[in-house]
């Protein structure tokens, strides 16, 4: 794998529907973030950690919403995984 510099292509995750079930039977469904995690690698030239978007504060997890990840690379699948 190799370094991404390019934050906006990294992946954020995606809105999925998904059926809770409540009292009396009833199901509902609701829609959810469900985020996708990356690695990154901090601008201090020290730190790479796991991290994934919050949408709600516009930021990434492990960095304030005033400091942006400086690479990324995708979170490692296995192999056994669709």
């Amino acid at each position: 794998m190799m370094w991404n510099y390019d934050m906006s292509k990294a992946p954020r995750g995606a809105v999925e529907v998904r059926t809770q079930k409540r009292a009396k039977g009833r199901e509902i469904e609701r829609e959810v973030f469900v985020p996708e995690k990356i690695i990154a690698a901090a601008r201090d030239g020290k730190t790479v950690t796991v991290t994934y978007w919050i949408p709600d504060q516009q930021r990434w997890c492990m960095f304030s919403k005033n400091e942006t990840p400086l690479c990324w690379m995708p979170w490692p699948r296995h192999p056994g995984e669709a």
